[in-house]
């Protein structure tokens, strides 16, 4: 997710979240925005606290962790981190812990050696009591819907929110935890970049709701290529090599994959026996019929043959090399 990422309802609890990247297991989940850099311990306190680490680039890992202190319950963590390689390509970890009661807990340790630095990493915590079997939620608390879930769209989204009962709905887009100062619900959100929204209501009763999350990434960049094997206007390729196109994000199928195809420029006929293949961010061309000596071929993508994980197509695309002799 890439579509499907964060498609995890907020649950329960409070949360505290500063420089320490840390969340309180008492509070209400949430989706942060992380930065890489040195070693961040968890918090620690009175409570439980679950909360992620980001480690250097050099150490070229990320780790989540659980800390209970003070405990008088199991929970259960969903946590999923969403992050860009160097290459472009999105990539979603997840890791789900059930913490005992008492102890300490460390959760997947990823490598991520070619994570792009320059853009944001996007982490979802969601934790809720387990002992009990429910939800931690305050009887007659007011819930918020919004029409329009967490996920990556090529488009804006005008997003809605609804209330059950008589209230007020209040929010944020800055990743902040909103408050009865906050922006008041009045009209849609329009959603053009990637956010975060926050939000939450308080009835006529003055009962708060939970709070809740959802990541909006809006990528309306088709995907471009990036490098090809052969080079553009190679003039010694291999007879028998496969040719590579590489993007440089990940992609998939597109309406128009079927009419790709390799054309040898001096006789003017079609490669008929091309085999494609797609995987990751690459698109592997194969023809089981040598190329002829010292003839050019072309390599013809045409646009919509292939969409990245937004639905955001390709341009049209060509390749032009001359074959070796041997």
């Amino acid at each position: 997710m890439k579509k499907g990422f964060l498609m995890v309802a907020v649950l329960c609890c409070v949360f505290v979240f500063g420089s320490m990247t840390a969340i309180s297991a008492a509070s209400p989940s949430g989706i942060y925005t992380a930065t890489i850099g040195s070693y961040t311990a968890i918090g620690t306190g009175a409570w439980n606290t679950v909360g992620f680490t980001l480690n250097s680039p050099q150490a070229e890992t990320l780790q989540y962790e659980w800390k209970s202190n003070i405990v008088y319950d199991r929970y259960h963590v969903q946590l999923e981190t969403m992050y860009y390689t160097t290459s472009g390509i999105q990539n979603i970890v997840t890791d789900d812990i059930d913490v005992m009661i008492m102890g300490y807990h460390t959760g997947k340790l990823l490598q991520t050696p070619d994570i792009d630095l320059t853009r944001n990493v996007y982490v979802r915590v969601t934790s809720w009591r387990i002992s009990a079997g429910q939800q931690n939620v305050t009887p007659g608390a007011p819930i918020v819907k919004a029409n329009v879930n967490t996920g990556l769209y090529n488009t804006n989204k005008l997003v809605t929110l609804s209330i059950n009962k008589p209230g007020t709905i209040y929010y944020t887009l800055n990743g902040k935890i909103p408050t009865n100062t906050s922006n008041k619900y009045t009209k849609p959100i329009k959603i053009t970049s990637t956010t975060i929204l926050n939000y939450m209501a308080i009835d006529t009763q003055l009962n708060k709701s939970l709070l809740y999350s959802k990541l909006y990434i809006i990528d309306k960049i088709p995907p471009k290529v990036t490098a090809a094997k052969p080079i553009n206007k190679s003039n010694h390729f291999s007879l028998t090599s496969p040719i590579k196109i590489k993007f440089n994000e990940k992609i998939s199928k597109g309406t128009n994959f079927s009419k790709i195809y390799i054309k040898n420029l001096n006789t003017g006929k079609i490669a008929k026996s091309t085999v494609k293949s797609l995987s990751g961010n690459t698109i592997t061309l194969k023809m089981t019929k040598s190329r002829l000596s010292r003839n050019t071929y072309q390599v013809y993508i045409p646009t919509g043959a292939i969409k990245d994980m937004a639905g955001n197509k390709n341009t049209r695309y060509v390749l032009k090399f001359k074959t070796s002799k041997y």
